[in-house]
């Protein structure tokens, strides 16, 4: 699965030029883990074109925000050989709700597949339901949306140690057909994004300081080949741990470095840029 999303780097803004700044669209293998291609866009706006063309989608489960759950952009990845899980937000419109009130209060006459699975962890308890339903004729009637086979929602209900309560729920446009239990876990995967590759930017690498102009967009390029590499590593300390390591002890580096030829597909070829 390869999830894709947007990254802001704030601090290479210039005021003098009034630049804006840099804007990476990125896509993230929620499993393997490496990046797998980033382009610079302009502004957020800019995103939804530059997606289908960012990664070779053949094979591969796209999963996205709402803000690429657009005609054009679920066409061009089913085109190209690839599946598409497209978040639902209440931009949407009629859409969004035609979905959210089918899987809120379903006829009887429904067919639903269900799944739910409870997780403790990080001082919380979490009961998450995902539900998909396959027998969508109805909405493809009302909208023609290219590709759809299937829509799904995940509810998430979270208990903290304090007591704090709170459910969230989303929604999800679907090109493939999967059962309740993977379509949970391809929602789950997308967050991937968030905490394996710009967390980790962030705090283990300081992307936050971020240079100006070009040097930013480059020095990230930089950065996400370096994080592919460590995490090719078997080594098991952390992402932070192993740069360290790899400074101090001249072997470590250079073991990590020759691991680059012999990673499979080529690591060297892991990020691209279009």
């Amino acid at each position: 699965m390869a999830a894709v999303d947007g990254k802001v780097l704030r601090q290479s803004f210039e005021d003098a030029s009034e630049r804006s700044p840099t804007h990476l669209l990125q896509a993230f293998a929620s499993q393997a883990k490496p990046t797998l291609a980033q382009v610079e866009v302009d502004g957020r706006s800019n995103e939804i074109p530059a997606l289908p063309e960012l990664v070779d989608v053949k094979g591969r489960t796209v999963t996205a925000d709402a803000m690429h759950a657009q005609r054009g952009t679920a066409a061009a990845i089913v085109a190209k050989g690839g599946d598409c899980a497209l978040a639902l937000k209440r931009s949407q419109g009629t859409l969004r709700e035609d979905v959210a009130t089918y899987l809120d209060d379903p006829p009887e006459s429904a067919e639903l597949l269900s799944h739910q699975q409870v997780g403790k962890g990080h001082g919380r308890v979490e009961k998450r339901t995902a539900t998909v339903c396959h027998d969508i004729g109805w909405l493809l009637e009302r909208h023609d949306w290219p590709g759809l086979s299937a829509v799904g929602k995940v509810v998430a209900e979270r208990r903290l140690a304090d007591g704090t309560e709170s459910v969230d729920a989303r929604y999800c446009l679907l090109s493939a057909q999967p059962d309740a239990e993977h379509f949970g876990q391809i929602v789950r995967s997308h967050w991937a994004i968030e905490n394996s590759l710009h967390w980790v930017l962030d705090v283990s690498m300081d992307e936050g300081r971020a240079h100006k102009g070009n040097g930013a967009a480059c020095l990230a390029v930089v950065r996400r080949l370096a994080l592919n590499i460590a995490r090719m590593h078997p080594d098991k300390r952390s992402i932070r741990r192993k740069f360290l390591h790899a400074q101090r002890k001249q072997e470590f580096l250079v073991d990590m470095i020759r691991r680059i030829r012999r990673s499979e597909p080529p690591i060297s070829n892991a990020i691209a840029l279009p």
